[in-house]
């Protein structure tokens, strides 16, 4: 019978450090051919409202080593705005449930709520990418943005590098401050908010851009050698963001994408700007799934420029709802699905 799991639930049972290691071996299992990972699709209508958009987003993969396919499907409304006369693109989540089936039976075997796993998720792929890209002694991290997906950044680089101190900038002077007073509460290491994008960029050994905006906030200009940068704001062909500047993609090497046909799919702003303008060539692109081939070098210099642009992989999804579903099922958490949610019954014959 299958079992839904609630944000609570997840929380309750999901770690960080759980994660990073399931998506290790997730990306393991996909290196060697024995995961299947699909591009994410978008859907686009307009909206309720004057100048929203209705957006549906599928994505879907499967593990042979967990025995589990999953489909992921969020709707959302995008609307513009702007914060500190920089242009931002809200997103209001409807719906963010993962889909989970037996690679058995083809059944139904748990719906998961993917708020609270979700952003754990964006964390975990950085950590995971930063373990074998990141300078062994980075220590001091530069931020830019103080949202959600900013504190699983910051948790995620805790759990595979000894972070000693973090810079933290965000338009918003109250929210970066309330930021850095949590988040060094959490991770016991001073987080220091800073009035200026480049004041957080500066002397940093990794620099994140966890924002939502549009337009560049990351110039290229500012980053110094032997730094690794991740950046996670995405777009696709209706969704045009940008979060680094050209200079960013020149500048950087190796340039780690989810994979090229997602790549391909969505030509997602910044990396189909420069590429289009010259300023990179497609084969500067390495999937994410590289690094785990074991002829793949990783970082060969201290003062290498490394970029990350973290936008997923279907199996990331299996790979963490797995763990909540297994961990839930030891602590007897979660909520029975009705069973004709969870099995297919008897097969109907055409005659």
């Amino acid at each position: 019978m299958a079992v839904y799991l609630s944000n609570d639930d997840v929380r309750q049972v999901l770690t960080m450090s759980a994660c990073i290691e399931a998506f290790d071996s997730a990306l393991q299992e996909l290196a060697e051919g024995r995961a299947a990972n699909e591009p994410r699709s978008h859907g686009y209508l307009a909206g309720p409202r004057d100048g929203t958009v209705f957006r549906m987003k599928l994505f879907h993969g499967g593990v042979t080593a967990l025995g589990m396919y999953a489909l992921r499907v969020l709707t959302d409304f995008l609307e513009p705005r702007t914060v500190a006369g920089m242009e931002r693109e809200t997103q209001e989540r409807r719906f963010n449930k993962i889909l989970v089936f037996s690679l058995e039976t083809g059944d139904l075997v748990g719906v998961v709520e993917d708020d609270f796993l979700q952003r754990l998720r964006v964390g975990a792929e950085s950590a995971v990418v930063a373990r074998r890209l990141a300078r062994h002694d980075a220590e001091v991290v530069g931020l830019l943005g103080s949202g959600r997906q900013a504190v699983t950044q910051l948790l995620g680089l805790a759990e595979v590098r000894p972070l000693r101190e973090v810079r933290v900038f965000s338009p918003t002077a109250a929210r970066r401050q309330d930021f850095a007073v949590r988040m060094s509460d959490r991770l016991g290491i001073p987080v220091v908010a800073v009035d200026e994008a480049v004041a957080a960029v500066r002397g940093a050994d990794i620099v994140v851009a966890a924002t939502n905006t549009t337009e560049p906030v990351l110039h290229g200009a500012w980053l110094e050698p032997g730094m690794h940068v991740i950046s996670l704001v995405n777009s696709d062909k209706r969704l045009r963001r940008r979060e680094v500047d050209d200079e960013v993609l020149r500048r950087c090497d190796p340039i780690i994408i989810s994979a090229r046909d997602q790549v391909a799919n969505d030509e997602p702003a910044d990396i189909f700007d420069p590429l289009r303008a010259g300023i990179i060539q497609w084969d500067a692109l390495t999937p994410m799934v590289e690094l785990f081939a074991s002829d793949h070098p990783g970082r060969l210099r201290d003062d290498q420029i490394t970029l990350h642009k973290n936008n997923g992989l279907a199996i990331q999804f299996v790979a963490a709802a797995a763990v909540a579903l297994q961990a839930a099922c030891e602590r007897g958490l979660g909520e029975k699905l009705p069973e004709l949610l969870s099995s297919s019954g008897r097969q109907s014959r055409l005659v």
